[in-house]
């Protein structure tokens, strides 16, 4: 009698085939969990920046428009870009008055939104401190003014004037170069 063939895989075969499938698959997984991870948080940056960006704009607009720096930051200003701020620190003053125009000031601000902590902080520059103290009464006051923006993911307890140490999510700064009359 004649033995007929039979073809097929072996158990064996079997077992190795699906071993390697989910090596492949578990492969494949894991880079679509990173790629999905690192998605999000690309997503987080980019509404951060856009927010500082916004912010950005909205403080440089403010200080452009208005002939006294001081009147860019009145805190009964119902349009002032800071009501919804809290002021964290104002060097040198002790009474937390923003004046930009004594000498070299930096003042913080603080916020948090969105699962996000926002620090501003503006100050003049060395220059315009510089320019204060030789300017006559009569001449156009000039200078450089920095604005900062950090941008750090939760909540961050910023109270007084401590450096913080966390690297921010995002950071913007700019120095706007100040001209206007006395």
């Amino acid at each position: 009698m004649k033995q007929l063939k039979e073809d097929g895989f072996t158990l064996v075969e079997i077992l190795a085939a699906f071993v390697l499938l989910m090596i492949v698959l578990t492969s494949f997984a894991s880079l679509f969990l990173s790629s999905k991870a690192t998605n999000e948080s690309s997503k987080k940056t980019v509404t951060a920046t856009y927010t500082a960006q916004n912010i950005m704009e909205d403080i440089t607009n403010r200080i452009k428009s208005t002939n006294e720096l001081e009147d860019a930051f009145e805190q009964d200003d119902d349009e002032n870009i800071l009501k919804d701020f809290k002021i964290e620190c104002v060097v040198p003053t002790d009474d937390n008055e923003i004046e930009f125009d004594e000498g070299l000031t930096t003042a913080t601000f603080s916020k948090f939104e969105n699962n996000e902590t926002i620090i501003l902080t503006i100050s003049n520059a060395p220059t315009f401190e510089q320019h204060l103290k030789t300017r006559d009464s009569d001449e156009i006051e000039e200078g450089m003014l920095q604005i900062k923006i950090d941008i750090y993911e939760g909540q961050i307890n910023n109270s007084g004037c401590k450096k913080i140490t966390e690297k921010p999510k995002v950071q913007f700064e700019n120095m706007i170069f100040m001209k206007f009359d006395d």
